[in-house]
């Protein structure tokens, strides 16, 4: 059986890393076949940490932690990939956040799917949890409902919440990091794999894997997904000057499209909900002209 890490990434959240630490306990996937590493980004309180030392006897699965004292995830992210690089036992590295949680056959599916694939990557399906019922603009939002997508080959995935990293062939030619101009800012598993997308690496997307992302009322508001549009818009201008495309085109494509979603806003302008979802997209294509001139906001 090939052995994996599950590499969790956590900061200031005890709670939910024991919600999902709880949700491995119950995966299908042979106990001597993978192992759990915690990376803690708060050097100061270390929550996860001692949580994760005092407790490592009681799960069915061996487990430890790690601090990671430079702030900020993309260096949470590559300490990760320092653990797979050194580790030559390690044939896969597992990442998941400490704000979701997992069904029984996610692990195993997504091996299996890099298997079958002959994929370098697979992609985790995402379905939202909520602390509380969410108000109806919610619904029309890929912020929090992420689109659905058939079993199959992808161009690159858009998020390292549970997504499986494959070592051999790609890491062993390209010891690829994530970028750290975005470790503050956020977008950097974005750039990390539309980058590896260049140099060859084959991603997949799992319909059988599932995964569960929980959302408190922190979170279920409209500032909130007005903050997460932007920053996406401004990442994925960076990422896309960053690897060779021209900020003419990039300007071009997101005032087109910009225009098209203030006039969808205009039109569904009495349809409250509606209006808010293209609302958010006028915000996402504004921030991308933010992007191209290099402002970003530190978000971490």
């Amino acid at each position: 059986m090939s052995f994996v890490t599950i590499a969790i990434a956590t900061y200031k959240r005890k709670e939910g890393l024991k919600r999902l630490l709880n949700s491995l306990s119950s995966i299908n996937y042979p106990s001597n076949s993978f192992e759990v590493v915690v990376f803690d980004n708060c050097a100061d309180e270390s929550e996860g940490y001692n949580y994760v030392n005092n407790n490592a006897p009681a799960f069915s699965y061996k487990i430890s932690a790690r601090i990671v004292p430079e702030r900020g995830i993309s260096n949470s992210r590559n300490s990760m990939l320092d653990y797979f690089y050194d580790n030559d036992n390690v044939d896969f590295l597992a990442m998941i956040d400490d704000d979701q949680e997992v069904d029984s056959n996610w692990l195993l599916s997504l091996v299996n799917d890099s298997i079958t694939f002959d994929a370098d990557f697979v992609g985790s399906t995402v379905i939202p949890k909520f602390s509380s019922k969410p108000p109806t603009w919610c619904s029309q939002l890929e912020l929090f409902n992420r689109k659905k997508r058939e079993a199959g080959i992808v161009p690159y995935l858009h998020g390292t919440g549970g997504v499986l990293l494959r070592k051999k062939p790609f890491f062993y030619a390209y010891k690829q990091y994530f970028d750290l101009d975005f470790s503050l800012t956020g977008g950097g598993d974005k750039e990390f794999f539309y980058r590896a997308m260049l140099n060859g690496a084959k991603s997949v997307y799992s319909s059988s894997s599932r995964c569960y992302e929980h959302y408190d009322v922190n979170r279920i508001n409209k500032q909130w997904a007005i903050t997460r549009a932007q920053r996406i818009g401004n990442a994925e201008a960076r990422l896309k000057v960053k690897n060779g495309q021209s900020k003419f085109n990039i300007f071009l494509s997101a005032s087109v499209k910009g225009s098209i979603q203030f006039i969808l806003m205009l039109i569904f302008f009495f349809n409250k909900d509606v209006c808010f979802k293209y609302r958010l997209s006028l915000f996402h294509k504004i921030c991308v002209f933010n992007g191209l001139i290099g402002n970003s906001k530190i978000v971490y």
